[in-house]
């Protein structure tokens, strides 16, 4: 298993069924059982997530290029200030639940952009 891949199952592993508005803790914790720990203090928003992960020895990538480990940030909206980051394993994307599809808002992602991070392999 690759260490993309490893993220991806250790954030399925640590899914819920529903959010519990902690998505930026459940990535970080699967990032951390994969072997990716994150400096404290911690990004306290989903969103910081974009600038921190290139330390970490992530690339920001196109979405034609998504595969299992990718990690999807939004950035912030006026309806959620602390955006969302989310993982791709199989068919589905995982946060702090399991996801159908990248975007899990129902409303107000109006102004809210994504980026795609995948792991560069060494």
């Amino acid at each position: 298993m690759t260490r993309s891949e490893k993220i991806g199952y250790e954030a399925m592993r640590g899914a819920n069924e529903r959010s519990l508005g902690k998505c930026a803790m459940y990535v970080r914790l699967a990032l951390e059982r994969a072997g990716i720990v994150i400096s404290y203090p911690y990004p306290r928003s989903a969103y910081m997530y974009e600038e921190v992960l290139p330390k970490y020895g992530f690339q920001k990538v196109k979405e034609k290029d998504v595969r299992d480990g990718t990690i999807a940030v939004w950035s912030a909206s006026l309806a959620h200030p602390h955006g969302h980051i989310c993982v791709k394993y199989g068919e589905f994307w995982y946060s702090d639940f399991k996801q159908k599809n990248v975007m899990c808002w129902y409303s107000g992602s109006e102004g809210s952009k994504v980026q795609y991070f995948n792991f560069v392999e060494k």
